[in-house]
């Protein structure tokens, strides 16, 4: 059973997303890198962007900033990188 106040459901372990954002669920992201030897893309972070932050994940780093883009031009200084949007763009104006 859920438990609404957190949204954790302790019989299966779980979270539940949408109870957590009010349904407005977070953009899900890839950051993939290319390398010079073969351009062939190699997945360098993934992540999550809500109404203002998004959070990436990778290679035993995690970064942060207001939005995908931002975290995609910061590696950019390093890397060649692509920002690859795995969800559609939200219909809600809250995300």
């Amino acid at each position: 059973m859920t438990d609404e106040t957190t949204a954790y459901d302790a019989e299966h372990d779980t979270i539940d997303l949408a109870a957590l954002t009010g349904g407005a669920l977070p953009r899900r992201f890839a950051i993939c890198t290319y390398s010079d030897d073969d351009g062939e893309p190699s997945l360098r972070y993934w992540g999550l962007q809500t109404t203002d932050t998004a959070i990436g994940f990778g290679r035993g780093a995690v970064h942060s900033a207001a939005s995908a883009e931002r975290i995609a031009r910061r590696l950019s200084l390093v890397y060649d990188v692509e920002l690859l949007w795995l969800d559609p763009p939200p219909t809600s104006p809250n995300i």
